[in-house]
């Protein structure tokens, strides 16, 4: 269906919306195509088509409305190489999702400034982007309760970058891994919350600059409450595994372990 329907510009997203469907399973949910009238920035189509996948008559028209605020909000954009865009909305990514580019600049997931948007991450896998995996910007969220997230690069913030106080990360299981950037190599919070869950696993982080920069896993000027396992982390200047800063904020390290 995504080859003979689209506009192959749009493959990206129609995969997205299929996933999605998938994941719902015979649940009374659809996914839906939001192009009635062709598609415009930042692919220009008049032979895009609606579509809604997984209708059936025990269908809302709430959740039909919901599909289709759903299916507005995932775009594939040009600039970055980006596979998924949140301008406004909640993304869920699920079990037997996975999320790739290793392309020059890309990023896997971001969200665009819009202080509405979350993505929850209840499993499947993103890898590989070279401007970090996931980059969240001002007042979005990022609930992560499974899954895994791993090979990100970056100079800030291999596999996450959380861009401002307004933004908060809040991991209470899953796996993050093997990120490399210049300050934290898997996470950089530049002054947003970061919760990790007793579930919350980031291990083999890698902060790659000689001076200035550190934390192998984690850097955050933000507050720091952590339940959850940081290890293995790796730096060529400061702070292996961890650097905390900024000295109004409250960092709390209540259980778990960090080795």
């Amino acid at each position: 269906i995504c080859n003979t329907v689209f506009d192959q510009a749009f493959l990206p997203v129609c995969l997205v919306a299929l996933a999605v469907t998938a994941f719902r399973g015979n649940l009374p949910l659809a996914a839906s195509l939001p192009y009635l009238a062709g598609s415009g920035s930042p692919y220009f189509s008049a032979v895009d088509r609606q579509t809604i996948l997984g209708l059936n008559p025990s269908v809302t028209r709430s959740q039909l409305f919901k599909s289709e605020l759903e299916g507005v909000t995932i775009t594939n954009a040009v600039a970055g190489g980006t596979n998924v865009r949140v301008d406004i909305g909640e993304v869920t990514i699920a079990n037997g999702t996975t999320i790739t580019n290793t392309a020059t600049g890309a990023t896997n997931v971001i969200t665009t400034n819009s202080n509405v948007s979350s993505i929850i991450m209840t499993g499947g896998t993103i890898s590989g982007g070279t401007n970090s995996n996931v980059r969240l910007m001002n007042g979005d969220s990022f609930l992560m309760s499974g899954g895994t997230i791993t090979g990100g690069t970056a100079a800030n913030g291999g596999n996450i970058y959380v861009y401002n106080a307004a933004s908060a990360l809040n991991m209470y299981g899953g796996t993050i891994s093997g990120g490399r950037g210049y300050n934290g190599g898997n996470i950089y919070s530049n002054a947003a919350s970061v919760y990790l869950g007793k579930y919350a696993l980031v291990e083999n982080g890698y902060a790659t600059i000689e001076s200035d920069g550190g934390g192998g896993n984690i850097r955050t000027t933000g507050a720091l409450t952590t339940y959850g396992v940081i290890r293995n982390g790796e730096s060529r200047a400061f702070g292996g595994n961890l650097i905390v800063e900024g000295v109004d904020n409250t960092h709390t390290i209540a259980g778990g372990e960090i080795y």
